[in-house]
């Protein structure tokens, strides 16, 4: 017996845990302390206990036999030391498994959890582990159940997470949906399921199917009433869902156009769903943009999120505002203020469509410089410039610019003083 096997069953606690440190960096090299290491599991210290289990996983399949004590700390109240011994059990292998089919008869729902989670980790035995995690999934404790198709999922059980979509309890079909929404894609076996769990009446187990559907072998087109009718039903889960199918897909124009049509709808929480969407999702096309403009037309309290949308689309879209002629004048007060929100990187951009022909996008160019909160002074000599080859409303916005600029520069002199 060498030091630091008699160090761990010293009263002095500083002793103990540097002598738990010691064996853990030994690594395999510390089987010959291997009893001691597992009584140390039962010191009350949490150093000594973290660097003796660590060192137990460190020594690997030889340490086997300490599974069955390792496994008692899978139910600990403490989150961390049971995903250490969980850890720890993972390195003794295959034959740490038959340990943890026993552990997941315990009596404690958090054991058998602990149990159920550290099966996540044999990734070299699927098939036998697969069995275990299918069982599992009819434990009583949901805690557990979910657990068990989160395990499914890690270790990349296809059949076993499908398989899970006919459960009975909706929220292992969540989890199970969800799951799959993670995979890289999906057999077309499973397109059944998933479409006709994306009409359930039961909003997580739609949205976690939609999630999933991302992945599928569903066609497009297959799925644009789906996308228009959830569109038309304004919620976070479904929203997020959304999103998800929309990236998943690689902002595939079928879906995109789908909810464009969302846009056009006479309610204005669709319209504000349909731009949120669309900006969480990263749409940056064309048509899209010019179904955001025309939603400005309309919008109500929805402006901000469509706004925001159109915002996200970056200074490409620009141009397209510019030439974008709004039905009404409350809409062109609306294009105005959204290019009024782009940063300075946009002036060179107006400045030239000061010079253009087209009056109205002129003007509307002239308008959106008065209302950027800075403008470079550059900006404001070619204002001046421009005044000499304007005329009508083009002339008056430049000179309301000018004004503007003007006046904020009179008080901020007067703020200086």
């Amino acid at each position: 017996m060498c030091s630091s096997d008699l160090q761990l069953g010293s009263v002095d606690l500083t002793e103990r845990r540097e002598a738990a440190y010691e064996l853990a960096e030994k690594g395999s090299a510390a089987l010959p302390a291997l009893d001691a290491l597992v009584d140390a599991l039962d010191d009350k210290d949490a150093q000594v206990w973290f660097e003796a289990i660590t060192a137990i996983g460190k020594i690997g399949p030889p340490a086997a036999s300490s599974a069955s004590e390792v496994a008692k700390h899978l139910g600990s109240p403490s989150q961390q030391r049971s995903y250490r011994a969980a850890w720890c059990l993972s390195c003794f292998g295959g034959e740490a498994i038959p340990v943890l089919a026993q552990a997941m008869k315990h009596a404690s729902p958090q054991h058998r959890a602990g149990a159920v989670l550290a099966l996540s980790r044999f990734q070299d035995f699927r098939e036998e582990v697969g069995k275990l995690l299918n069982e599992a999934t009819q434990d009583e404790q949901l805690m557990v159940a979910e657990q068990a198709v989160q395990s499914m999922v890690s270790l990349r059980l296809e059949a076993e997470t499908i398989s899970a979509l006919s459960a009975s309890r909706p929220e292992i079909v969540v989890a199970a949906a969800m799951g799959l929404s993670k995979f890289e894609q999906l057999p077309e076996t499973v397109s059944t399921d998933l479409l006709r769990l994306c009409q359930s009446s039961n909003l997580q187990i739609k949205a976690a199917a939609i999630s999933a559907v991302g992945v599928s072998q569903i066609q497009a087109h297959e799925l644009q009433e789906l996308v228009i009718a959830s569109v038309e039903q304004p919620d976070p889960v479904l929203t997020n869902a959304l999103i998800i199918l929309v990236k998943k897909r690689e902002r595939d124009p079928e879906l995109v156009n789908a909810i464009n049509i969302g846009l056009k709808s006479t309610d204005s929480n669709v319209r504000a769903n349909a731009a949120v969407v669309l900006a969480a999702a990263g749409v940056d096309s064309e048509p899209t943009a010019k179904a955001l403009m025309e939603a400005l037309d309309i919008s109500e309290s929805d402006t901000a999120e469509i706004q925001y949308a159109i915002f996200r689309m970056g200074t490409p879209v620009v141009d397209l505002l510019l030439h974008h002629r709004a039905s009404t004048s409350m809409g062109k007060a609306r294009i105005i203020d959204t290019l009024a929100r782009f940063d300075e990187s946009i002036v060179s951009t107006l400045l030239m469509a000061l010079e253009s022909d087209d009056a109205e996008m002129a003007t509307t160019a002239a308008d959106v410089l008065c209302a950027m909160e800075t403008l470079p002074n550059d900006a404001v000599a070619a204002l001046v410039n421009a005044l000499g080859s304007s005329a009508g409303a083009q002339q008056l916005a430049i000179l309301t610019a000018l004004k503007t600029r003007r006046s904020e520069e009179h008080t901020s002199e007067l703020q200086s003083r």
